[in-house]
């Protein structure tokens, strides 16, 4: 097999695969350099100079993980999936730590015992070095994309504030897709059909299946249906197809790090997974706003069917996370005897992505516990508008909404360009997600989700219950598109993609007016965002207009699609950050002394 086209991580990271000199005993560092330390994940400044941080924060903490530390939930019940050019490294420390055994304080009085899995990595392919150079290599990229998602490390047995991933107990695997390294671009790499099919089908479907994929590599592809030439592959249009056969395993990829005038790559230009921007900090180090390198271009659609292209139509970014200013755990083939080497100052979507696969990991580890048994919970289409609803609106946030001639407001943009849904909030999600609708949708709750069927040319409506005071109501519904994967021909198809909408009415007794529609004609999500007065009753319904395209040879009045929908309805005012912050907060969190005194407090709000 030949080589195809050079791939590469989402990173920004200034040395990535390069020689770097280690900060050891006073030597000096360069931004996106390592450094030896006992301490993960910081968001936070570090002062080459005076070698220390400038401020630092827990990035844990940014995006509401202590909601659901604080129900009990790290992700032990889930298992996650690393899938990048190399593999992970399993001997750092974040990842060694995890032994039969180890005592857990969540907090005074109270100690749990765990048995993680260990990280498992698991080469793609056979190794050979005259056709396959640095195949099956570990990675530092990977490496650290693994540590955000689910590191561990502890400090006196209780989980240090600056070394914990997002889903510390989850069961964590490593997959690699190169067959081969770009020597001359670092952090590059080539691939081919079989290197990237088979870690992806032992995830998906094989006896390696976990709950979440994470993938922070990219090219481009502007349709999310780019072809390959030499090998006839659209690597986006297999994701697609995995995910659609396989709906409880949740793909998350990276946007891409191409700046705003520059579509998102594959395989985020697909439509059956969650792709993920990255947010840069403001000067209070609240991160509000997109990332000056988030990529953010409308995406192209291409029709299967009339093989048409039409340009700039599909938002290709659903949600946002932090992705600048951290420190991650990491591997230096130069120094492959350092378990606690660190990359600081590191950027990038790569690092947003895990963030989100790792808030998964714990939401299904709560469904897991908390509704076991119901398969619906674990669904992608109903974790992905369980997210969007619950995320957090950022500075400039613009889905197109408008005030059309009819005094409706309007969106067929459906998401922003550049950071979805928003920004990651996992305190909104877990309550949202832990209030499924069960028999009636009339007289429903401000916050509630539910996965169901609909017919071509139907609607469904869902109607809340009577709205005390003022609120703002996110509503985000999605779908897949029918793509396919054929095992025994190892190809995909494209059969159809449905075209359904979004409505927001006032019901006030026998009257009903529409406030606000979302129908964008070429994604398969739709979102809305309304600040709504209190006093009186809102519903909203899904409707199945008509199909994108169909090549399923099948009468279109007898089509069927599944959707998932979710809504979260916050008070306006919003309770103070603070409040909703410690409200979770019942793990008592303790840093490192090595760090502590280096550690300026954050300004402003957290």
């Amino acid at each position: 097999m030949g080589k195809t086209r050079r791939f590469t991580g989402w990173g920004l990271a200034v040395g990535w695969g390069l020689s770097l000199s280690l900060l050891l005993g006073g030597a000096p560092a360069a931004v996106g350099q390592l450094f030896q330390a006992h301490d993960n994940i910081i968001s936070g400044e570090y002062d080459i100079d005076g070698q220390n941080f400038v401020w630092a924060q827990d990035a844990n903490n940014l995006i509401g993980t202590m909601t659901l530390y604080g129900m009990g939930y790290f992700g032990i019940d889930a298992a996650i999936a690393s899938v990048e050019g190399g593999l992970v490294w399993n001997g750092h420390t974040v990842f060694t730590t995890r032994q039969e055994g180890i005592p857990l304080s969540i907090g005074p009085g109270i100690t749990w015992w765990f048995s993680p899995a260990t990280l498992n990595a698991n080469s793609s392919i056979p190794y050979d070095e005259e056709s396959a150079p640095g195949a099956g290599q570990y990675d530092s990229h990977a490496t650290a994309v693994a540590a955000m998602m689910a590191g561990l490390d502890l400090f006196d047995g209780y989980l240090s504030a600056l070394g914990t991933g997002i889903a510390p107990l989850a069961a964590i695997q490593s997959g690699a897709i190169a067959q081969s390294w770009d020597v001359e671009n670092p952090g590059a790499f080539f691939m081919t059909k079989e290197s990237f099919l088979t870690p992806y089908l032992q995830y998906f479907s094989g006896t390696g299946r976990v709950d979440v994929i994470n993938s922070s590599w990219g090219y481009t592809d502007p349709t999310g249906r780019a072809v390959d030439k030499e090998t006839g592959v659209s690597y986006a249009g297999f994701l697609d197809g995995l995910a659609h056969d396989n709906p409880t395993v949740a793909l998350v990829v990276a946007a891409g790090n191409e700046g705003p005038d520059a579509a998102p790559g594959g395989p985020a230009a697909g439509f059956n997974g969650i792709s993920v921007g990255a947010l840069d900090y403001n000067d209070n180090h609240v991160y509000d706003h997109p990332a000056e390198f988030a990529s953010g271009a409308p995406l192209d659609f291409y029709n299967p069917q009339t093989k048409q292209t039409i340009h700039g139509v599909r938002v290709g970014v659903d949600l946002a996370a932090p992705g600048t200013g951290m420190v991650l755990a990491t591997y230096d083939p130069e120094h492959p005897a350092e378990t606690d080497l660190y990359y600081i100052n590191v950027a990038g979507s790569s690092f947003a992505a895990p963030m989100v696969s790792g808030g998964i990991a714990l939401l299904k580890d709560l469904a897991k516990n908390t509704m076991p048994g119901n398969t619906n919970a674990l669904d992608t289409r109903v974790i992905k508008v369980v997210l969007m609803a619950g995320a957090t609106k950022t500075v400039g946030w613009n889905n197109g909404q408008a005030v059309n001639d009819d005094g409706v407001i309007e969106t067929t943009q459906s998401l922003d360009y550049q950071v979805g849904a928003g920004l990651l909030n996992l305190t909104r999600s877990a309550e949202l997600y832990q209030q499924l609708v069960t028999d009636s949708r009339i007289g429903l709750g401000l916050n509630g989700w539910d996965l169901a069927q609909i017919g071509n040319g139907d609607s469904v409506d869902y109607v809340l219950t009577y709205t005390v005071s003022d609120i703002e109501l996110t509503v985000a519904l999605t779908w897949f598109s029918n793509t396919i994967y054929d095992d025994v021909e190892q190809t995909y198809q494209d059969l159809s993609l449905s075209n359904l909408n979004l409505s927001v009415w006032l019901l006030d007794e026998d009257v009903s007016q529409l406030l606000a529609t979302s129908h964008s004609l070429y994604n398969n999500t739709e979102l809305l965002r309304l600040e709504l007065d209190g006093g009186f009753t809102y519903g909203f319904t899904v409707t199945f207009d008509d199909m994108v395209y169909d090549m399923t040879m099948t009468d279109a009045s007898a089509l069927f699609e599944t959707y998932a929908l979710a809504w979260s309805a916050v008070a306006i005012p919003e309770p103070a950050a603070w409040a909703i912050w410690l409200a979770g907060l019942m793990v008592l969190v303790v840093v490192k002394s090595k760090l502590k005194s280096q550690i300026s407090k954050p300004q402003g709000k957290m």
